[in-house]
């Protein structure tokens, strides 16, 4: 355990200098300095983060990437912020920080390292195990970005590629350090990347608090403790009036990876619309539309109203870079020829028809946006107090605050509207989860600084006794669901059982077929995710489900049947039998299975406890290992 703490470890330290390097080596040339330390540290980190993948995604898709559209936001910044008079600095002096800063930055770095392999590392049985589905997810597309060179979500090693956009900042940065590094992906992704994302977080935060006032000790932990911030969840609300799935403000970025730069760039939006910049500040906002494809027309739509309504410099600049920003998106991936994203994610024009011819999703529709307007008012109304409070006090920037409670109330307005009334029902529900609860977050940040300081000694420390006792129900409760995914994943299989498999599959090839889930929901998990501790034993791990799905009963809901039976047509396995029937070359799926693993060269199978091998697979196997835990059987497939 030590042993993988210090090289993850150390690849987040030198990977926080490069991006720091490069960041640092932009603003010289950009002549932009600044002596406050942390928003040094922040501005260079975030910047070098941001650069590194927009140039490495370019690079290893050969410009077939939608991060080349980061070109329009960072030039129309740069026509903004250039000024020809400035002087340059010497470069030393850009990128010097003091020993302090540091060690402050090695200490969030060992403790987010060290805190994230502890939930890796099962101290029983001296292995790691895997976290949920969705992280392994994540490292699997990374390694896919690495392996394909195409941008996509959709894991197909078999050449019928179908790419889909899905939010890729994080996943490119565990892309990149996974090829410069060699190492594990999913150890890169859940300890170095987090941690070096937790870094420029907790000084993002820090920069916010040292706009106000200086910096105290006490911040320092806070701002420490600022990625596990977790909201109250509240099950006695009636899912009738309330998202039963929604936490009462926010959710925190150490567990939700997604998360990461959503906060990291509304924390730099705020600090310009602090320091009374909203031009910047709303442009900042853009590259999220690369970032993640779900907030493409929230962002770009709010920022479009905004400009109306506020008065603000550079507005048709403004207004120019979220609109092109929003057509290159648009463009891409529907001119792309290796994209075909509009045909499982219908156009609006034909949402908007489902919607409103028909009465059910228009209820359904209807339902969502009432359940947003009520969660709307509940999330509000503690910041509206607080609010009126500080305004009464006559102690705030009424502008810069203003401004910005606007533009939080109008990224919620549209995301809602938006999400509703094309009855996309899961996105609807997860409406905090992909905008509104990291914008959230960096509201109730900005609210809870100005009123702790323009509070008095007993008060003021009131309040962050307060705080802190936030910071530890937050901290116990992202270890105690940490620890319940970990001791899920540690109880599903013995240890001997992983043992044998990682001995296998280090001597067998990435390709192996499985055979298992009869239910839709699964099947959607399973097609991403196979066997989550696989990618703990070995990169570019492709299992591909090899049964017909023809049998699985779909979901009832109106809102999920057309998708999930789109997703069913697209599963590899099921697409192979259809051109074998098209060729009349079908005979059965037990010998199209043969076929398909043959053709493929898969070299193992994985099947559930219940599964039943047919005889024509029985005659290709060479050994098989069954797990005592839970009956899955590991097939070694003869050569």
């Amino acid at each position: 355990m030590i042993e993988t703490l210090t090289i993850y470890f150390a690849v987040a330290v030198i990977s926080s200098i490069i991006f720091y390097s490069i960041g640092g080596i932009v603003m010289n040339i950009l002549k932009l300095s600044t002596d406050n330390p942390y928003l040094k540290l922040f501005t260079n980190l975030l910047t070098g983060m941001i650069l590194s993948v927009m140039i490495y995604s370019i690079v290893i898709t050969c410009f077939n990437t939608v991060m080349i559209g980061l070109l329009i936001p960072i030039g129309f910044i740069l026509s903004i912020i250039i000024k020809q008079y400035r002087k340059r600095e010497r470069l030393i002096e850009t990128m010097r920080i003091s020993p302090g800063i540091i060690l402050l930055c090695l200490i969030i770095l060992l403790l987010i390292s060290g805190f994230n392999l502890y939930f890796l590392w099962d101290t029983n049985n001296h292995i790691l195990v895997p976290p949920e589905d969705d992280k392994v997810f994540y490292a699997r597309v990374a390694d896919y970005l690495n392996y394909s060179r195409i941008e996509s979500s959709y894991l197909d090693y078999f050449n019928n590629n179908r790419p889909e956009p899905y939010h890729y900042f994080e996943i490119w940065l565990t892309a990149l350090l996974g090829r410069f590094t060699g190492l594990n992906t999913l150890l890169i992704q859940q300890i170095s990347i987090n941690s070096i994302l937790s870094l420029a977080l907790s000084f993002g935060a820090l920069t916010l608090v040292n706009h106000f006032k200086k910096v105290t000790f006490i911040d320092i932990i806070i701002c420490l403790l600022f990625p596990f911030f977790i909201g109250i969840k509240f099950p006695f609300i009636p899912h009738q009036l309330f998202h039963r799935f929604d936490y009462y403000f926010f959710l925190n970025a150490a567990v939700y990876q997604k998360y990461f730069i959503i906060n990291l760039l509304v924390l730099a939006s705020s600090y310009f619309f602090m320091t009374k910049r909203p031009d910047i500040a709303l442009i900042i906002l853009l590259p999220l539309c690369f970032f993640n494809f779900a907030l493409l027309v929230s962002i770009t739509v709010s920022v479009v109203i905004f400009c109306l309504v506020i008065k603000t410099e550079n507005r048709i600049r403004i207004i120019l870079a979220s609109l092109l920003s929003f057509v290159f998106i648009m463009l891409f991936y529907k001119l792309n020829l290796r994209t075909d994203v509009m045909l499982e994610n219908p156009p609006i024009p034909s949402l908007l028809k489902d919607t409103l011819t028909s009465y059910s999703n228009t209820i359904i529709a209807f339902d969502i946006n009432a359940k947003n307007f009520v969660q709307l008012i509940i999330t509000f109304f503690p910041f509206v107090i607080v609010f009126i409070y500080l305004w009464k006090k006559g102690t705030i920037d009424s502008y810069s605050l203003k401004t910005l409670t606007f533009l939080v109330l109008l990224l919620f307005t549209i995301s809602s509207i938006e999400w509703s009334i094309f009855t996309k029902k899961v996105n609807s529900i997860q409406l905090f989860y992909n905008l509104s609860v990291p914008i959230t977050s960096i509201f109730f940040f900005i609210i809870s600084i100005l009123f702790i300081f323009r509070l008095k000694n007993l008060k003021r420390y009131l309040a962050y006794a307060f705080l802190g006792i936030w910071c530890g129900y937050c901290c116990i409760y992202s270890s105690k669901g940490l620890n319940n995914t970990k001791e899920e994943s540690t109880n599903n299989y013995s240890p001997e059982y992983l043992k044998s498999v990682n001995n296998q599959i280090i001597k067998l090839s990435n390709q192996g077929g499985y055979m298992g889930y009869k239910n839709h929901k699964n099947i959607g998990y399973m097609a991403y995710s196979y066997k989550p501790f696989l990618a703990l034993i070995k990169n570019n791990i492709n299992i591909i489900l090899i049964e017909e799905t023809k049998d699985i009963t779909p979901e009832t809901d109106s809102i999920f049947l057309s998708q999930q039976k789109t997703f069913l047509k697209v599963l590899i396995f099921n697409r192979y039998i259809e051109k074998q029937k098209a060729n009349n070359t079908f005979i059965t799926e037990e010998q199209s299975r043969i076929d398909f693993i043959k053709e493929n060269h898969l070299n193992f199978v994985i099947a559930d406890k219940n599964i039943v091998i047919d005889s024509l697979l029985q005659k290709i196997i060479d050994t098989t290992f069954i797990d005592p835990n839970n009956g899955e059987k590991f097939i070694v497939l003869k050569k």
